[in-house]
């Protein structure tokens, strides 16, 4: 398995339980199927296949949120690594403001520790 980018031990740093395992194998099997994060980064709308893949899987899944945790977090993985490079101050449509996907992670990661 590979191992965890920046923004995955970010994301983890925020999750002490358990879940934060799964969800890294989680999205290790979403980047296999979407490509990779540098890919993902440099499309004319960074990280827009995250996103479309998000909306792909509650299609898929209708509309059921829980089953589409692995394509969230590689979202945010990939909006993680676009602030990072070009700046909090930096936008895309894809991605929620860069305070507000540092807000998102803290409390999906506070969320798995209250259920694991």
């Amino acid at each position: 398995m590979a191992s965890p980018t920046k923004a995955e031990n970010l994301f983890c740093a925020f999750d002490t339980s358990s879940s934060c395992s799964l969800r890294f194998v989680q999205l290790q099997f979403v980047r296999a199927v979407m490509g990779n994060l540098k890919q993902d980064l440099s499309h004319q709308q960074p990280c827009h296949p995250r996103a479309c893949a998000i909306q792909d899987c509650l299609t898929k899944n209708s509309y059921n949120e829980d089953k589409c945790q692995a394509q969230i977090d590689a979202l945010y993985e990939c909006c993680n690594a676009f602030y990072q490079e070009r700046g909090d101050q930096a936008t895309t449509v894809s991605c929620p403001k860069a305070h507000l996907l540092r807000l998102k992670m803290k409390q999906r990661a506070q969320a798995g520790e209250n259920q694991g």
